[in-house]
């Protein structure tokens, strides 16, 4: 089993073309601490008119 590891979002568009040529299953494991805050919103909220 592959794995890598991404701490830069500048790395993961070749991080995930690497892994997705790899035969078999992959880990891709993305360090969202070291690459910023996620910013969440909440889900879509309906609006009734």
């Amino acid at each position: 089993l592959q794995a890598w590891s991404v701490d830069r979002a500048e790395d993961f568009q070749a991080v995930m073309t690497e892994a997705l040529a790899m035969p078999g299953p992959s880990v891709v494991e993305v360090k969202m601490g070291q690459i910023g805050a996620l910013r969440f919103a909440g889900p879509p909220q309906k609006t009734l008119y």
